[in-house]
């Protein structure tokens, strides 16, 4: 599900460097009036960040920019390759917990397929409680034009195709949208990732990767103007995620625990995320009875005809 994980534009500056500051600010003043994005410099005071120069960095040359994107595209391109998979099955208990520690428990059951042409389909079914049993959610990718969302709803016998803005709809209640669950294309003409640093997590070291959309059609799925991805060094998986709204405030914020193998797979996955937005409302996902390449499934399954089939 994330496997692959999502782009903002916050920065952290110095405050006793008063004249790069002003120097900063003369820098995105002309961008802005030539109707250029404004950068999101690395946030150096953030965390323990060893801040790399990249392209959200003002004064960084157009050479030090090309390798920061190039480094950061290649990074997630490991965490694609990590993410790939033949086949996935997976039981999954969603927890849904409010400010108070109050919690909702449902499960799921998850069942993912890739083709020979690369292209994944990707079930997602309510199981529990009887409230939502049934309810599934399926993605089709398509390679010549935008991938099919098919959410089925029991209650109504109906199902509704989720398109655009919808993406970024919450998903069953959860603090995961609809677009949090689809995997990362790694496609220029999607998303821009630029590496902006390195920083130990729990004593690993990671890569710190920020994506920004670049598609009209992914900015509006997203509803985020940045995602920053820590990737881990030794096993090439996204272990935290800060999203961050389209006026570029901290919305929420992944992280992943729990990393074991799976199975005879060669794989490894975090087998717990947690997804907490800024008002400390989080959703808990944990993953049991994981197998990845084992059994292919029909492929009649993954299909809009079997929504709604026991």
């Amino acid at each position: 599900m994330a496997s692959r994980f999502h782009d903002r534009r916050r920065s952290a500056c110095a405050h006793d460097h008063r004249d790069q500051t002003s120097s900063a600010s003369i820098i995105l003043l002309l961008l802005l009036s030539l109707g250029a994005p404004a950068p999101a410099p690395a946030r150096a005071s953030e965390g323990g960040i060893k801040v790399a120069a990249s392209a959200d960095q003002p004064g960084a040359s157009s050479g030090t920019e090309a390798d920061a994107e190039r480094q950061g595209r290649e990074i997630m391109k490991q965490n694609d390759a990590q993410m790939s998979t033949h086949n996935r099955r997976a039981e999954i208990v969603m927890s849904l917990v409010g400010r108070s520690g109050r919690t909702q428990t449902r499960h799921l059951l998850q069942i993912a397929k890739t083709g020979k042409d690369g292209l994944e389909r990707n079930h997602l079914r309510f199981v529990d409680p009887p409230s939502i049993r049934g309810t599934t959610l399926l993605i089709i990718e398509n390679i010549d034009r935008e991938d099919d969302v098919w959410l089925y709803l029991p209650a109504i016998h109906k199902t509704r195709r989720l398109s655009g803005a919808n993406m970024s709809a919450s998903y069953m209640g959860s603090e995961f949208s609809y677009k949090d669950l689809k995997r990362e294309k790694i496609s220029p003409e999607d998303n821009r990732y630029v590496l902006v640093g390195e920083e130990e997590l729990d004593s690993v070291p990671h890569h710190v990767v920020d994506a920004f959309p670049v598609s009209d059609q992914e900015k509006d799925e997203q509803g985020y103007s940045r995602r920053r991805f820590w990737v881990r060094h030794d096993a090439s998986l996204v272990s935290r995620v800060e999203y961050y709204d389209l006026d570029g405030t901290l919305l929420k914020t992944l992280v992943a625990s729990d990393m074991r193998p799976v199975g005879d797979s060669g794989k490894v996955r975090f087998n717990t995320l947690t997804m907490t937005n800024v008002k400390g409302v989080k959703t808990v996902l944990e993953f049991r009875s994981r197998t990845i390449n084992t059994e292919d499934p029909e492929d009649w399954q993954l299909s809009k005809a079997a929504l709604g089939r026991p």
